[in-house]
């Protein structure tokens, strides 16, 4: 049996500027970059704006890392995984990836220092996470992620010199502050007025949310 995917909402006559979705996510959750790009399509249909809240998994309202979880579950999150960039089509290599990569959380500082620098998170997440993903690059290594950078149009020997600058320290702080106190307790999470989806399958839901605006 063939599963067709659901019908998308009409998004398309939607133009008001004020329109803003919270995303919060972890830069390491593979759940983020299968629904990053779809999360940034549907902001340019609808003319909605994207704040951006780039974090690592915390323990705060009940949010339990991976390779925490049962080895069960573990192992059902990658099946789902391939599920998910197959149905998709994002490039992932789930299998069979180079051993001693650091964790894709490293790079967190350089995407701190690119919203200092007045970029937003997501495109330069976008970069690093495909790399990491798609190309087994080890943008956990500073060199590497600098390279990545530049090679997305950013200066990223000037984004790694701020990483470990105080300035950055205080992004984080206030990126995880703003995480809890929204109540997140998973990776990708967004928020649009008050209302909050959790999941990148949740996104439908988030599109029917902007849509009921042209019904109303």
């Amino acid at each position: 049996m063939t599963v067709q995917p659901a019908q998308q909402p009409d998004v398309s006559r939607l133009e008001d500027p004020r329109r803003s979705v919270q995303h919060v996510y972890s830069l390491a959750s593979p759940w983020a970059y299968l629904g990053a790009q779809r999360l940034q399509d549907l902001a340019a249909a609808t003319g909605a704006t994207i704040e951006s809240v780039p974090i690592s998994t915390f323990k705060d309202n009940g949010w339990v890392p991976l390779m925490e979880k049962p080895a069960v579950r573990q192992a059902y999150v990658f099946t789902d995984l391939r599920r998910w960039a197959a149905r998709l089509g994002v490039p992932m290599v789930i299998d069979g990836r180079p051993s001693g990569l650091a964790n894709l959380a490293e790079a967190l500082p350089m995407v701190w220092a690119a919203q200092l620098q007045g970029h937003d998170a997501l495109p330069i997440s976008i970069a690093l996470q495909k790399a990491y993903w798609e190309s087994c690059l080890d943008v956990g290594t500073r060199a590497v992620r600098a390279e990545v950078a530049t090679a997305a149009g950013y200066d990223g020997a000037a984004l790694a010199g701020m990483e470990d600058s105080p300035a950055v320290a205080d992004q984080k702080e206030a990126m995880f502050a703003t995480a809890r106190e929204a109540g997140v307790f998973g990776s990708p999470t967004y928020i649009y007025r008050g209302e909050m989806f959790w999941g990148q399958d949740r996104l439908d839901f988030l599109a029917e949310a902007l849509a009921r605006e042209v019904a109303a």
